[in-house]
């Protein structure tokens, strides 16, 4: 998130908010960038997330909120709430598509796949 960015020296608008203990709780929803571990595609957007020993069953862990084709990258992506995201970066999860009937084995990355350092961007 912003959270890099957020001043720790003097207080801005939102400053209360992103001090609260639910945001500050390790468990909580946290945005991820998915991609494939195999070859293949990301499940279309609303497949629910579990982790890998979990019983594939009821709300699971998180949930996918957009996918797409990177040209650049030249693979499927997606992005997704996942509880304790951030923690889980590097791990392999799985997205179960109760619309398909098929699940699929992802791997959580940052959700910044392009130019997250800033080369690009400064030239």
């Amino acid at each position: 998130g912003a959270g890099k960015m957020a001043s720790k020296l003097k207080p801005f608008w939102g400053d209360a908010l992103r001090r609260s203990e639910h945001l500050a709780r390790p468990d909580r929803p946290t945005l991820v960038g998915l991609e494939p571990a195999e070859d293949g595609a990301v499940p279309s957007n609303g497949a629910i997330l579990f982790f890998a020993d979990d019983k594939i069953a009821g709300h699971g862990r998180g949930h996918i909120t957009s996918t797409t084709y990177s040209k650049s990258l030249g693979k499927s992506i997606g992005l997704g709430l996942l509880q304790g995201g951030t923690s889980r970066v590097g791990q392999e999860i799985i997205a179960a598509s109760p619309v398909q009937g098929r699940q699929y084995r992802l791997r959580v990355v940052d959700p910044c796949f392009l130019d997250a350092e800033g080369v690009r961007y400064r030239g």
